[in-house]
């Protein structure tokens, strides 16, 4: 969390659920003083896990993926952070269904 705040960070990339703190609850806490920062989700449970605990079209990368579809993803979402000059947070990912919390 430090070094969001001290250095300029356009995109976090986090497990859904980590041990201590889950990535939702991360992002939060980040987004706090970084409203604008754009946030992937990425995890290896099924679907319906995963809605319960990130909002209704968050941006997900289903596991396992491949360094391409990765590096496709965060291109996707910085470009469009950069071409509307705002964070893409928002935008509706196709691997996660807009069911769930939220």
């Amino acid at each position: 969390m430090a070094l969001a705040q001290s250095a300029q960070v356009d995109l976090l990339l986090t497990d859904v659920v980590m041990p201590g703190v889950s990535g939702p609850e991360l992002a939060d806490r980040i987004t706090m003083k970084s409203p604008s920062l754009t946030v992937l989700y990425m995890s290896g449970y099924d679907s319906e896990l995963v809605a319960a605990k990130v909002a209704a079209g968050a941006n997900f990368l289903q596991k396992p993926f491949t360094p391409k579809s990765l590096l496709t993803r965060v291109a996707e979402l910085l470009g469009a952070q950069r071409n509307q000059g705002k964070s893409p947070r928002g935008a509706v990912s196709k691997d996660l269904p807009r069911s769930g919390r939220g």
